[in-house]
């Protein structure tokens, strides 16, 4: 009796663990099929205008993909336009995912990708990649 009360307690918290991955998996997911689209928006943006968009310009691609928390999605931009790194969120180790996993500090867990230089700029005669 004692045994079978431990082996449904073992499965039920097994059960919320995996129902609590999935979750986690289709919120990244979701977040996945949305940086495609900006991605090529932003790239666009750059290609025509020579320089990383500002802020505001850049909530307003992100915004207009209906992305689930805008606000975690960040465009950190040098002072002349011409770096930046694109931070998205996530929570799982998605191999897949562009960019590479931010992990805190406590507890060490992801909270999001950052793909570094995500425009690329010609400079002089030669290009220089930013992937």
């Amino acid at each position: 009796m004692k045994m079978n009360i431990i082996k449904t307690f073992i499965l039920v918290v097994l059960l919320v663990a995996v129902a609590f991955i999935q979750r986690l998996y289709t919120v990244d997911s979701q977040n996945l099929e949305k940086l495609r689209p900006i991605l090529s928006e932003l790239q666009a943006y750059c290609a025509l205008e020579g320089h990383y968009p500002q802020v505001d310009i850049f909530q307003s691609i992100v915004k207009r993909h209906q992305v689930l928390e805008p606000k975690e999605w960040i465009l950190f931009v040098d002072e002349k336009g011409q770096r930046a790194s694109l931070q998205y969120p996530m929570n799982l180790p998605i191999l897949w995912a562009p960019g590479k996993a931010k992990i805190s500090e406590f507890p060490p867990m992801i909270y999001a990708f950052i793909i570094e230089s995500p425009c690329h700029f010609k400079t002089g005669a030669n290009e220089e990649t930013k992937n």
